[in-house]
């Protein structure tokens, strides 16, 4: 039997090259935490984990900025979805910060939270993003 490898490439595509930038570097912190991360919060943690916060804020306003400039009728739903991830990494930060979590736990929450994402509830909007540059 032949093996296909997976293009993350395409699998993360949505068609719109910022977005699928960010989606490609969402990936890469969220393996570069998993790997580097550990049972402790330290400073190095921190820094880590404060990087991969921002860097999922700013594709979250990114990509709800898009989704609304073209009038995607899914919108409040994906903002939805985005919000529950505010939350329970919210909930997860406090948890590190208590001792309950590790920070390596919320690079893997993210970083599998990233791969079911994109590839479920973005990829329905790629179809719509298209048929709206099409009609530029």
């Amino acid at each position: 039997m032949i093996k296909r490898r997976l293009d993350p490439d395409k699998l993360f595509s949505v068609g719109d090259p910022e977005l699928d930038r960010q989606h490609r570097e969402l990936l890469k912190l969220g393996q570069r935490a998993v790997s580097e991360l550990g049972e402790r919060l330290d400073r190095e943690a921190h820094k880590l984990l404060d990087e991969l916060v921002r860097t999922i804020e700013h594709h979250f306003a990114a990509e709800e900025r898009k989704l609304a400039a073209v009038g995607y009728p899914d919108l409040e739903h994906h903002r939805e979805l985005h919000f529950e991830v505010r939350e329970k990494l919210a909930e997860l930060l406090l948890d590190a910060t208590s001792g309950k979590c590790a920070p390596v736990d919320i690079a893997q929450f993210v970083l599998d939270w990233v791969e079911n994402h994109v590839v479920t509830a973005d990829k329905p909007f790629s179809n719509y993003l298209s048929s709206a540059k099409r009609a530029d």
